[in-house]
């Protein structure tokens, strides 16, 4: 590869990228301008040739008979973690040494089979906001909490773009006067990526975005879920809490500089247009079977994973160009 002659700037770094993979896969200016910050005029060579070299092989690296590859599990660099270690002290009644515990654990039985035990916390981890709201609280059938997570192919490109996917709140089925903590969609156990009937298709879904060599921020607005007695699916409204979410989500959303943020489903979509966010902000109908507008939304046909995938891959071929070219 000819590398320029004079000092890099973020134009001829764009220049010459553009050059070499005739105008795809261009990274943004403000990731360039860290790149140039962080390596310096001596070193920003190898990040181009590391972001050339990947995107001109990542098709064959990713491409297999396997329909599982090797994935990396929250594998945040340190400043990532660090910050979002903040966010969510800010809201929930933890540490950063204690989040490092629950993060290793799913790190550890990501590639176990079916469903790790659940990580049952004391209620205690989140501090409920209002005398009749608590009571509500401490007396529910079943509290669940989602922490972010973050997913990426193993391989040797460190620097992968990020999408973050923005769903609603952390729904859960059991019993427990314990708090269960877990991921958006438990993507943290293979059960629920490979097996389970409703998140294997989410999983398929998130798949597309890692094998065209992404990184996938998976979070929710209401990282809190308080099930309502005698009603399986049915949450208890969080009044003034809901805000707490909110107040932190402009902060969360930085982390990992996204090109992208995709909501799934109405409530996300609505909830994000209160925040003055950058970002790139796509809209996606939720991917779950009690969705009733799939078969609207398919002109007719019938709403199965196959179908519902094919509609997101055209949604995100329409989509990627405003990630990619800016």
């Amino acid at each position: 590869m000819n590398h320029s002659s004079g000092p890099h700037t973020v134009e001829t770094v764009r220049q010459e990228i553009a050059k070499e993979l005739k105008g795809k896969k261009i990274p943004q200016r403000q990731t360039i301008a860290k790149w140039l910050e962080e390596s310096g005029q001596e070193r920003i060579s190898d990040r181009i040739e590391e972001h050339v070299s990947y995107w001109k092989n990542h098709i064959i690296q990713t491409s297999t008979l396997n329909p599982y590859p090797s994935y990396a599990f929250c594998k945040f660099s340190p400043t990532e973690f660090s910050e979002l270690s903040k966010v969510l002290c800010s809201v929930f009644n933890t540490s950063r040494a204690q989040l490092e515990t629950f993060y290793n654990s799913w790190r550890d039985t990501f590639d176990l089979p079916d469903y790790p035990q659940p990580q049952m916390v004391s209620r205690s981890f989140f501090s409920p906001e209002g005398q009749e709201f608590c009571e509500r609280y401490n007396n529910a059938p079943m509290v669940g909490s989602d922490l972010p997570s973050l997913i990426e192919l193993n391989n040797t490109c460190s620097h992968k773009p990020t999408i973050v996917i923005l769903a609603q709140d952390p729904l859960r089925s059991q019993q427990s006067d314990k708090l269960e903590l877990g991921t958006p969609f438990g993507f943290h156990a293979k059960g629920c990526r490979e097996s389970h009937r409703a998140t294997k298709l989410y999983f398929k879904m998130v798949d597309v975005l890692l094998r065209k060599g992404y990184r996938v921020y998976l979070t929710d607005i209401f990282k809190i879920w308080i099930r309502q007695a005698g009603k399986q699916n049915r949450g208890i409204p969080l009044g003034s809490n809901a805000d707490r979410f909110l107040n932190i989500l402009e902060e969360e959303l930085k982390i990992g500089d996204p090109v992208a943020l995709i909501t799934w489903g109405k409530q996300a979509a609505n909830e994000i247009k209160k925040l003055p966010l950058k970002v790139n902000r796509f809209n996606f109908p939720h991917p779950s079977g009690g969705n009733r507008c799939w078969s609207t939304i398919l002109n007719g046909q019938r709403a199965t994973h196959a179908n519902k995938v094919k509609y997101w891959q055209s949604k995100i071929k329409d989509w990627e160009p405003n990630w990619t070219n800016q």
